[in-house]
């Protein structure tokens, strides 16, 4: 945990009492000014606001005594102040010449305003609660004010305002304070990783950062002579399963190939082809391509799309009845004035 510079300290004193600003709770006066954790009787205007954004900040640091300038050696997080206070051997005379007998000798320190004063980065825990309750942007540029609830606005909130009214008081205490802070950019989570020193700089940043610009999207050009690609012929399907499927193409035979294919149909062609010897193997009957040829040039002559159709749906009808004889299918035909055809891919094979 780092020690508040000693540049930065000797601007943090409170109204009341003149000593630094090391413990809480901190207030803050219409006026601008702070009131310590040691004046809680101060006397004075009822509107006193808490320094919520102040404290978050001072528990990040180590804050020296208040008997620091008595030689007191001990520099303390903010949040145990007022306990070791209480109790500090430099506090009284009586204590400091049982305890420091040395150090009535020595003379009273002084803050050393013209040090170096070292920059910090926020870390993540400390910046979540320096967001402006508003927009929920970093506290990172000047001026911040304070509602009446505690809670901090930042300078783009308030510049779209022509004057703050009277419940925003300027906090003053806190932007002397963060002046020594580091802040990210408020385009981080969208992958900006630059820093900058609480000020203008990080506003002048913000204004031009790339990551915080609206992303277009730009058309892509459009290819010339393009052309539609040819509609996919419906043919033989086979599944994952293993199991193959025939669509009906208008004025072909069924499980007719495709009359435009590919490569990839080609090679599924052989194989449904052997496919279709292997069951003809099977069941016992000798399979040749001529066949093959011959039957689907007879089909496409003799057989229209509409008459296998129909055939179709005598044939769901009989199989389900069990009525699959050769005489109720004439008498089928004759009562309903259809003419069957004489040739079927249903005809029993030999």
């Amino acid at each position: 945990m780092p020690s508040i510079p000693e540049g930065i300290l000797d601007k943090l004193t409170c109204v009341q009492c003149q000593k630094w600003l090391s413990c809480g709770p901190v207030r803050l006066l219409p006026n601008g000014g702070s009131i310590c954790g040691r004046c809680p009787s101060f006397e004075g205007p009822r509107d006193q606001y808490r320094h919520f954004a102040f404290e978050a900040l001072a528990c990040y640091f180590k804050f020296p005594c208040q008997y620091w300038e008595d030689n007191c050696p001990e520099w303390i997080p903010f949040k145990r102040v007022s306990d070791h206070e209480e109790n500090c051997s430099y506090g009284s005379t009586c204590s400091l010449l049982c305890s420091h007998p040395s150090a009535l000798f020595k003379s009273k320190r002084h803050l050393d305003t013209q040090s170096g004063i070292k920059l910090e980065i926020i870390p993540d825990e400390v910046l979540e609660y320096l967001r402006c309750t508003n927009c929920a942007c970093y506290l990172s540029c000047a001026p911040i004010y304070v509602c009446r609830d505690g809670t901090s606005i930042c300078y783009r909130c308030t510049s779209q305002l022509p004057q703050p009214d009277d419940e925003f008081i300027r906090d003053f205490s806190f932007e002397i304070f963060v002046d020594i802070m580091i802040f990210p950019c408020i385009y981080r989570y969208r992958g900006c990783t630059e820093l900058f020193k609480f000020g203008d700089q990080m506003m002048n940043h913000e204004l031009d950062c790339p990551y915080g610009k609206p992303y277009q999207r730009e058309p892509s050009p459009i290819k010339e002579g393009t052309k539609e690609s040819p509609q996919k012929e419906r043919g033989v399907i086979k599944t994952h399963s293993g199991h193959i499927y025939a669509t009906i193409t208008p004025n072909a035979p069924l499980f007719a190939p495709p009359t435009i294919t590919n490569k990839n149909q080609e090679l599924f062609l052989d194989e449904f082809q052997k496919h279709r010897e292997n069951l003809s193997t099977k069941w016992g009957r000798y399979y040749d391509e001529s066949d093959y040829n011959n039957y689907e040039h007879e089909y496409a002559n003799r057989v229209s799309h509409s008459n296998v159709i129909d055939e179709l749906k005598v044939r769901q009808h009989y199989r389900h009845s069990n009525r699959n004889s050769e005489e109720d299918l004439n008498t089928y035909y004759d009562n309903n004035g259809m003419q069957k055809s004489e040739y079927s891919v249903y005809n029993a094979r030999p």
